[in-house]
């Protein structure tokens, strides 16, 4: 594949974390997501649909993929039937929900990009068959706690990161903390409308300690 080098591209992200921690390592880094670049960034950051940008066409050195994880989440399994109850028999939309979800997860593995890594929660079994039915290796994805990869006190945190990566080496610990003053502001986020957002949200100092693991490989 002919790839233009140090070109990326970072899926579903707004907050502008990841594309500015490659950026700053030398990368012309681009961000995709339904809304705007919270940072403000126009020239750098698309706003619509990320489908939509991959279709046409480019390919970028690096891919990273945030797609929503609501419906091949392992914490909302319960949901997949009616009630959350398995005797009430399944919830139908939600079922179709699941099989877009994966739909747009297979669309993300596929980018066109030597080096992709796929950021989601933990799933749920139906969730990795789909997956497995459209060819995506889910069964080799690894997990990685957000505090081990924190180098700042306000982003330690307890909130685990599912990683499925292709042209990658695995992430690894960067050793500032050790887990046990992690704090749960992710499971105790507020609700309201931004909840999801804010608990998806990758933390400025983890965006830095990845892109100083995966700029140079």
């Amino acid at each position: 594949m002919l790839v233009d080098p140090n070109i990326g591209l970072v899926g579903c992200e707004c907050s502008g974390a990841m594309r500015q921690a490659f950026t700053a390592r030398g990368f012309r880094m681009y961000s995709c997501d339904l809304d705007p670049a919270e940072d403000g960034e126009t020239l750098m950051h698309h706003t619509g649909d990320l489908l939509h940008y991959l279709a046409r066409g480019q390919s970028f050195d690096i891919a990273i993929m945030h797609p929503e994880c609501r419906y091949l989440a392992h914490s909302g399994v319960r949901w997949l039937y009616k009630d959350g109850r398995k005797e009430n028999g399944k919830d139908q939309d939600r079922w179709d929900n699941m099989e877009r979800a994966a739909d747009f997860y297979a669309a993300c593995w596929a980018v066109n990009a030597d080096r992709v890594a796929i950021e989601n929660s933990e799933m749920h079994p139906y969730a990795k068959e789909a997956l497995r039915q459209r060819g995506v290796p889910i069964d080799d994805a690894y997990m990685i706690q957000t505090w081990e990869l924190a180098t700042d006190e306000a982003d330690n945190v307890q909130k685990k990161l599912h990683w499925l990566t292709r042209g990658l080496p695995k992430l690894q610990p960067v050793g500032v903390f050790d887990g046990s003053t992690a704090r749960p502001e992710c499971h105790h986020e507020s609700p309201g409308p931004n909840r999801s957002k804010n608990r998806a949200r990758t933390r400025p100092s983890v965006a830095a300690s990845i892109a100083a693991q995966w700029a140079q490989q």
